[in-house]
């Protein structure tokens, strides 16, 4: 069932460009009523560099500048802000054993124009293959704003569980 409250899209392109460097491309689409987000697109290019790979343990960093739009409601008024932000992440996998998957994800943010307005993002999953090609994902999320654009809390917790099905 698709949720006309709540929706996120995400794509991700990487290309190999020198040994250890790749370059990568991505796009967002976004929306949350519950935030009262009404479209968050963003278009970003960037660079990502293996710290650590191992069969079991891999790091990576990442740099990238995105175009940002977005678009709140607020009052019962539209508000757009559009933002050139700096994004940086460092994502750590670790492959627990043959049936369980961790990994986590720091993506620190600011507007290039206002080093003040910046955003933390974590992001931690953990996977559980519990069935060949099905898999148990319990996946934790925290994002601080240092501007809120509504008045909502600054930060935000979120939860989910569900089932991936690997085709």
């Amino acid at each position: 069932m698709l949720s006309k409250e709540k929706g996120f899209a995400y794509f991700k392109y990487q290309k190999n460009i020198v040994p250890g460097l790749k370059l990568e491309v991505f796009a967002q689409r976004e929306f949350n009523a519950f935030t009262r987000l009404l479209e968050r697109n963003l278009l970003g290019v960037g660079l990502r560099h293996p710290v650590l790979e191992h069969e079991c343990l891999s790091m990576f960093m990442g740099i990238s500048l995105m175009s940002e739009h977005e678009g709140y409601s607020i009052d019962d008024d539209r508000k757009n802000y559009d933002r050139l932000r700096n994004s940086n992440y460092i994502s750590i996998n670790s492959k627990i054993s043959e049936t369980v998957l961790v990994n986590y994800t720091n993506y620190f943010q600011f507007n290039v124009s206002d080093f003040s307005d910046f955003r933390y993002l974590g992001d931690g999953q953990l996977r559980f293959l519990i069935f060949p090609r099905i898999t148990l994902v319990l996946n934790a999320k925290i994002k601080y704003d240092a501007y809120p654009i509504t008045k909502l809390k600054a930060y935000d917790f979120n939860f989910i569980q569900g089932i991936s099905f690997d085709l």
